[in-house]
């Protein structure tokens, strides 16, 4: 039951991600040159969340498999 809560979270950590990497992105448009290398920069952290959280997921989801073979 624990394991289906923290993949639960998990996956909400990269839907939340994708959400505000695409708020972000579209107030891109809006923004001046400045504000735009801050908002990329802050785009490619969610990037690199989004991958940890789905990794995370995925590792997780191999290793229950595994032991359920065993």
């Amino acid at each position: 039951m624990k394991a289906n809560t923290v993949q639960i979270n998990k996956l909400w950590v990269a839907l939340s991600t994708v959400s505000l990497k695409y708020k972000i992105e579209k107030q891109a448009s809006i923004q001046s040159e400045e504000s735009l290398i801050k908002i990329l920069s802050t785009s490619l952290i969610l990037d690199n969340l989004l991958i940890i959280s789905l990794l995370g997921v995925f590792i997780e989801n191999n290793f229950v498999m595994g032991r359920a073979l065993l």
